[in-house]
């Protein structure tokens, strides 16, 4: 779903990555400009790129954020921001230290505390990189201006601003974000508050801050903007305006997972009244949630995590067509050796994913016609297993917890329960276990029939193949698995609203 025909060549990037460079350097008898690169990375809830280093289940924000180029005397600058319920890595005063803690934990977790301490941490970040290239340049250019920075050497952003703007010592701000998650809808939220605060200058452009904008890309990773149990879902603390992406942004990609069925994690789309703006992309993979926006380990669930790298190094692609300042993969090979194997999809993976998606063969027409082809995908590879006596995604772990078991049911339980309610025409209806409160949420669904004769429908080898390797459940272990009776269910899907 784009509004436009991909690409990947080698000069769209070059093209992208030297749009902006000055042909000279700044001298004393010149308009001394610069361009800036800034790059944040909004990390998704319960992922934290320190804290995951010793399961390395880093997600794929915090894989690109090592992939990005840091170097403030050419004007480039990345900053990474932890998740939401994991640690903050952003600056504390001893008063706050308190409240962070709370955010930190189960706040976060649960209910998104934490957001807005992280979308005005981009926003001192940013303003701090803007002073330290203004005085930076100042420096360069030497004379009056570069005096005035020695001598003011506290003097506010603001205050430089107003005594030597007039010398444009920034020529433009080429702002690119990235989010996973929950980090997506911040992400999003970010872009919507820097826009919020930027002024339109006479010939259309915008200015930030007294300097010329430009927001050159966005990347997300299946936006998930609501917290909360069953029958308690709650938006993170943002409004429907703060998730709709501006028209200024150049280029918007959305990868969405199409195997996500937990009640707690619909997704927003990037897509408004059925249509995209142009050059933003909204594309359907297959997997859950942490499939697509990574965080899962080596071998957890049993499964093979290489998969989820597909999806991240097609979102370093993009980037790097849009100018984004990320190293290369032969770069990355050649100066950050030691993690390279972060980034690199095992032959194997991709011929997996190829045989997949040839069999599966989705259309391509909508995210929801997409999602429908792997969900009818995901129950026949399961009801196909299933019947086989093979394991399931999560089967472990759900046979380990005698809590699990006593409480709810995995799909291959469930599926006989659907297929009665379906002979009698009514709602499956949970057992006297559970809430009434989560009965009550659970007696109003109806089941769908193509999902159980897809269920009962034996998958060929290439489809059996990718989900019993690759795919994740990612409700097993989800808060104690207090959905039951969701495998059937279909995922929340929702478009932005026009403001």
């Amino acid at each position: 779903m784009s509004s436009q025909p991909q690409s990947s060549s080698t000069t769209q990037i070059i093209s992208a990555a030297t749009r902006d460079v000055p042909k000279t350097p700044p001298t004393a008898k010149q308009d001394c400009s610069d361009v800036l690169h800034l790059a944040f990375f909004f990390d998704g809830t319960g992922n934290n790129r320190d804290a995951d280093a010793a399961g390395q289940r880093w997600s794929n924000v915090a894989r690109l954020f090592d992939a990005a180029m840091n170097d403030p005397s050419k004007g480039i600058y990345r900053f990474y921001i932890s998740g939401v319920g994991t640690p903050f890595n952003g600056e504390v005063s001893w008063v706050d230290k308190p409240d962070v803690w709370l955010e930190d934990h189960a706040l976060g977790g649960a209910f998104g505390a934490g957001g807005d301490r992280r979308l005005l941490d981009g926003e001192d970040r940013m303003n701090q990189a803007l002073r330290q290239a203004v005085v930076n340049n100042a420096k360069k250019m030497g004379g009056e201006v570069k005096q005035y920075v020695e001598k003011n050497k506290d003097a506010s952003l603001n205050d430089l601003n107003k005594a030597i703007g007039a010398h444009r010592l920034i020529k433009v701000i080429n702002i690119s974000v990235i989010g996973f998650s929950r980090g997506a809808a911040l992400s999003r939220a970010f872009v919507n508050m820097l826009v919020g605060q930027c002024r339109k200058q006479a010939d259309g452009s915008l200015a930030l801050n007294g300097f010329p904008v430009r927001f050159t890309f966005l990347g997300v990773f299946d936006t998930v903007a609501s917290f909360g149990m069953p029958a308690h879902n709650i938006t993170l603390p943002l409004e429907q305006r703060d998730l709709r992406i501006p028209a200024c942004v150049e280029r918007c990609v959305h990868y969405v997972a199409a195997n996500e069925l937990r009640y707690s994690f619909p997704v927003d789309l990037i897509r408004e009244g059925g249509k995209y703006k142009a050059g933003w992309t909204e594309k359907v993979y297959p997997g859950v949630h942490s499939d697509i926006g990574g965080g899962y380990g080596p071998n957890e669930q049993n499964l093979d995590g290489n998969y989820a790298r597909i999806p991240m190094n097609d979102m370093h692609q993009e980037a790097l067509k849009a100018g984004v300042r990320l190293l290369s993969m032969a770069d990355i090979k050649r100066t950050l050796a030691p993690i390279f194997d972060r980034f690199t999809v095992k032959p194997e993976t991709q011929k997996n994913y190829q045989a997949y998606m040839s069999a599966a063969n989705p259309a391509g027409t909508s995210v929801e016609a997409d999602m429908r082809c792997h969900m009818k995908s995901y129950y026949e590879s399961n009801g196909t297993l299933s019947r086989k006596k093979r394991p399931l995604a999560g089967q472990a772990s759900f046979n380990s917890s005698s809590i699990k078991h006593a409480m709810w049911g995995t799909i291959d339980l469930e599926a006989p329960a659907y297929a009665e309610a379906l002979k009698t025409h009514r709602d499956i209806v949970v057992t006297n276990r559970g809430t009434a409160e989560e009965r009550v949420f659970f007696y109003s669904f109806k089941p769908e029939q193509w999902r159980l004769d897809a269920w009962l429908t034996n998958a060929p080898d290439s489809i059996v193949n990718f989900f019993s390797r690759y795919v994740h459940n990612s409700k097993v272990d989800f808060i104690a698995n207090v959905e039951p009776f969701s495998y059937f269910r279909p995922r929340g899907v929702f478009e932005q609203k026009s403001s």
